[in-house]
């Protein structure tokens, strides 16, 4: 165990030095590292004292460009503020870069590392504000690397409000053994969508043998509910609302779709209350939340 976690340190050590510069702000020029962060997010949150903020980890795509092509409509949505953690996520239209998802895990653990240290350095400035940690698609398997081989993070429950794994693109089968190690905020979402036409590629080009179900469409092994727990997962489940839809966040007004904008919204702006779209809980899993085309 000691030998494991040395050259677990020793990778952590190494990959800092190698990839120097990760995060994006709108409107700010480049990318800078993790370490460098502090002053790039107080300018952000001093610039905008009435948005709530999201830690942005992006999937596959030729990013940062890409980005630019999506986060200003998604800050505008939502009212928020981004900053996105970036990674090497195209190699070709035919293949997932899943080992470079994998190689960036120690530089993910040392930006929420910074952010902890951010917040204990600046309460005025998060006072009232809410923080959110979003994870889209091939994003997630940076977070699966991170619970299943690093040490546990020594971060605080309370470091976000609320987190939630949108559409992720890793195996469904056996993820409650890994996701329940997850400690970085009272509320963890987890969205579901059995028509998702990305995930469903997705399955059928990896060749790694995890060519399973992707957990962003399928419901099965959840961590399970437990009332008591000081950790709390849902699954969101909008099999009946997005037909084919992968970035769940942007939807169209004019289609049953437009209910999950409304759920987004929801859990980007509230910390207590219910859910603005009906809904029904399993009655063997009651955080297996199955949403209806109907608003309250």
């Amino acid at each position: 165990m000691r030998l494991k976690l040395f050259f677990v340190l020793c990778s952590i050590i190494l990959l800092n030095q190698i990839y120097a510069n990760e995060l994006l702000i709108l409107d700010q020029p480049g990318l800078f590292s993790c370490e460098d962060m502090q002053g790039h997010l107080k300018q952000l949150l001093e610039q905008n004292p009435n948005k709530n903020f999201v830690f942005y980890v992006h999937g596959r795509g030729k990013h940062p460009q890409k980005a630019f092509s999506y986060l200003p409509e998604f800050q505008s949505e939502y009212n928020v503020v981004t900053m996105m953690f970036a990674w090497d996520s195209w190699s070709n239209w035919y293949t997932r870069p899943t080992e470079n998802a994998l190689a960036v895990a120690p530089r993910l653990i040392t930006c929420l590392g910074e952010f902890q240290k951010f917040k204990e350095q600046n309460k005025t400035l998060l006072k009232n504000r809410l923080t959110h940690f979003i994870l889209h698609s091939m994003g997630n398997i940076i977070l699966k690397e991170i619970l299943e081989n690093y040490p546990v993070l020594q971060l605080d429950q309370k470091l976000f409000d609320s987190i939630i794994l949108n559409a992720a693109d890793v195996p469904s089968k056996n993820h409650n053994y890994w996701l329940q190690k997850l400690q970085l905020s009272k509320k963890v979402y987890v969205t579901l969508n059995g028509d998702d036409i990305v995930l469903a590629a997705s399955r059928h080009i990896d060749f790694s043998g995890q060519g399973s179900r992707r957990l962003g469409t399928r419901f099965e092994d959840p961590v399970l509910w437990d009332f008591d727990a000081s950790i709390k997962f849902y699954y969101l489940d909008f099999d009946k609302l997005s037909f084919l839809g992968h970035r769940h966040f942007f939807t169209g007004d004019g289609s049953r779709e437009k209910y999950v904008t409304q759920i987004y919204r929801y859990l980007l702006t509230h910390t207590a209350g219910d859910f603005p779209v009906k809904y029904k809980a399993s009655s063997q899993y009651p955080n297996h939340l199955i949403f209806e085309t109907e608003s309250y």
